[in-house]
């Protein structure tokens, strides 16, 4: 599995075409995962907060 596609340009220089899409699930789950922690997080600070 390749995860970077390169290609060759006419001045024979090796350039990035682009990217796999076999790890689109694994950055799916890792803004997932980001985004219900920092909700996480928010919540328990703003409960914090208010018993204070």
């Amino acid at each position: 599995m390749d995860f970077f596609r390169f290609s060759r340009n006419a001045w024979g220089q090796t350039t990035l075409e682009g990217v796999s899409f076999d790890l689109f699930w694994a950055f799916l789950g890792a803004a997932v995962a980001f985004v219900v922690a920092h909700a996480v997080f928010a919540a328990i600070k703003a409960r914090g907060k208010a018993k204070t």
